[in-house]
């Protein structure tokens, strides 16, 4: 993990993206008349970041219910910030250093095993929004194939419980564990957040040329961090404001009622792949494994970097939605406003 070396938001503004996104219908297994609001927040050189909104239909009394199961739970980490646990799938021990705390390895449930699964399936549109090929047709995976080895599944989660106070400092998530020179050499990995209960402002900062973009992620939310974002982006959680003059002020919402849903109680679930195994874990044995998918060229890789982090739409996945556009040339859904607060973090 690396830490942002300047404070966020350092000019005082920012584009604060929202509005409901484009309806992409699901992959092909679920009826036609199916589909999940998809915006697109950065599809830049190498980086890509996209949201779904509550495409589970996560209800609040099931929100409740995850975050009551959460609190009952023992063994979480209380760093300054809020309170985390490590997940592994078995026979997986690794632990996971995150700043200067490493977290102990817990075997994950089967509940959260299959809260990821269908989370994937769920986010699987036609065409494809994200880089997490597994529910796609073989035809599509095939199409992208240079990128769909990078991740192909989530073999472990982090979790974060904040209350209403509780905040996340500005980071990366490039520790080694989730990187590996024979399946990343470009440090490419995808990530996966699922947001449950109360709403939460989230920033996204390139580390280059320090724009900055922020979204409030609300009950349900899921959202993908994939490409070279975790390289060249730092990432951070607000804590809730208490005045109305801390609001972002963008077609009214989320208001202090809306941030105090829940008690202000958050839980997001991250899901990773760890591909570098610590070596005192049973599996890093498996570390050298070749991957399923063909390794690129670094030509292949270099070419890549240098155009969108878009996946690649087959010809039979032909849609009727409109083309994703940037946020940037997209007045419906992006509005520089100045941010105050900032000294949360």
């Amino acid at each position: 993990m690396h830490y942002g070396n300047s404070p966020p938001n350092p000019n005082n503004t920012a584009t604060f993206i929202s509005g409901p996104g484009y309806p992409y219908p699901l992959h092909p297994a679920t009826p036609s008349s199916t589909k999940v609001n998809v915006l697109h927040l950065s599809q830049t050189m190498g980086e890509y970041l996209v949201l779904y909104k509550n495409p589970l239909n996560l209800s609040p009394e099931q929100a409740h219910a995850y975050l009551a199961e959460a609190e009952s739970q023992g063994n979480w980490v209380k760093t300054k910030a809020n309170s985390q646990k490590w997940f592994c799938n078995s026979p997986c021990k690794c632990p996971y250093p995150f700043g200067c705390v490493s977290h102990p390895p817990h075997d994950m449930p089967l509940q959260m095993k299959e809260l990821l699964q269908e989370s994937i399936r769920a986010c699987t549109t036609t065409p494809p929004s994200n880089h997490i090929m597994k529910n796609q047709t073989e035809e599509c995976q095939q199409f992208n194939a240079e990128t769909a080895y990078i991740t192909p599944d989530f073999n472990c989660a982090n979790l974060n419980f904040y209350n209403f106070d509780s905040w996340t400092p500005q980071h990366s998530d490039d520790e080694q564990i989730f990187q590996s020179q024979d399946v990343s050499p470009a440090g490419e990995l995808s990530i996966i957040s699922i947001s449950i209960g109360a709403p939460k402002k989230f920033a996204v900062r390139n580390k280059t040329r320090n724009a900055e973009i922020h979204i409030t992620l609300e009950n349900g939310d899921i959202l993908f961090m994939e490409g070279t974002t975790q390289q060249y982006t730092t990432h951070q959680v607000f804590s809730n404001p208490t005045d109305p003059t801390e609001l972002p002020h963008l077609y009214g919402y989320p208001t202090l009622e809306e941030f105090g849903q829940y008690g202000g109680r958050r839980l997001n679930i991250t899901g990773r792949c760890i591909h570098t195994h610590s070596e005192e874990c049973p599996m890093s044995a498996q570390n050298l494994v070749p991957m399923e998918w063909a390794k690129r060229s670094r030509e292949e890789q270099a070419v890549e970097q240098a155009s969108y982090y878009m996946p690649k739409q087959c010809p039979t996945q032909a849609s009727p939605t409109p083309a994703p556009v940037s946020p940037a040339t997209d007045p419906a859904v992006s509005t520089p406003v100045p941010e105050v607060g900032s000294s949360e973090i």
